[in-house]
């Protein structure tokens, strides 16, 4: 399976400080701009990893080999759902809106008063991301309630706990479907969660961590997971659809 890790587009809370922050902030125009760039490249460019399986000699390395995803799954949280949107008018696929690969630390607002203390955000609700998203598949853990159900930020062990899960899923759809192992999924999530999911793929626990994947917004990260469960790392934070200026 081909797995295409990709961070959402400039957040709000991206361009500003932290006086700024929103516990489920949009893109800025900025962000709307590298996701349509994202989708554009993602469907003209060729595949690269097509091309490296075929011989030297052989004369279709020269043809055009497009990146063929058969998946899309998006976090719940805003900046994700409104990135994945040029990518599935791109591809004509409806995203999934998967419940566990939001951003570590999950929803929370400061209080206004400026204390250290936090109230729980519980995120948009199912009905809400389709009346706004109309074309996604929300996952049917996401209720009339909102999808996030701690009451206080998720700490970083329970992130990667996520991550361990996700690798599961994938693991088991790999080895108990066929049509699995040929997928191609794109993920579209959150430089956090990207890193938890790429040290899980490596066998990497929470207290063995001494290491962190950095990602730019709209980066795409490849993973070939393998149906022995072996993950090979093809690339990592790549903006070749992104000008200079662009990347954030």
């Amino acid at each position: 399976m081909q797995l295409f890790l990709i961070r959402h587009g400039q957040s709000k809370n991206n361009a500003h400080d932290d006086s700024h922050v929103h516990p489920d902030p949009d893109l800025t125009d900025l962000g709307h701009r590298q996701a349509e760039h994202l989708a554009a490249w993602m469907v003209e460019a060729n595949d690269t990893e097509s091309i490296t399986r075929l011989s030297m000699k052989d004369p279709n390395r020269q043809a055009h080999h497009p990146i063929q995803l058969t998946h899309v799954y998006v976090s719940p949280m805003r900046r994700t759902l409104q990135t994945a949107q040029p990518l599935a008018r791109a591809f004509g696929f409806k995203p999934h809106v998967h419940p566990l690969i939001y951003e570590a630390g999950g929803l929370y607002e400061r209080m206004p008063d400026g204390s250290l203390g936090i109230r729980p955000y519980r995120g948009m609700t199912a009905q809400e991301i389709i009346t706004e998203f109309p074309d996604y598949v929300v996952d049917t853990a996401i209720g009339e309630y909102g999808w996030y159900m701690l009451d206080r930020e998720e700490t970083l062990d329970e992130c990667h706990a996520r991550a361990d899960k996700m690798v599961e899923w994938f693991k088991h759809h790999i080895s108990t479907d066929e049509s699995w192992r040929k997928a191609s999924v794109a993920l579209v999530s959150h430089g956090m969660f990207i890193d938890c999911l790429l040290l899980s793929l490596m066998g990497v626990s929470a207290p063995m961590r001494q290491s962190y994947f950095w990602v730019y917004n709209t980066s795409i990260t490849r993973v070939e997971l393998r149906r022995d469960g072996y993950a090979i790392i093809r690339n990592v934070n790549r903006v070749a659809h992104l000008t200079p200026d662009m990347i954030t």
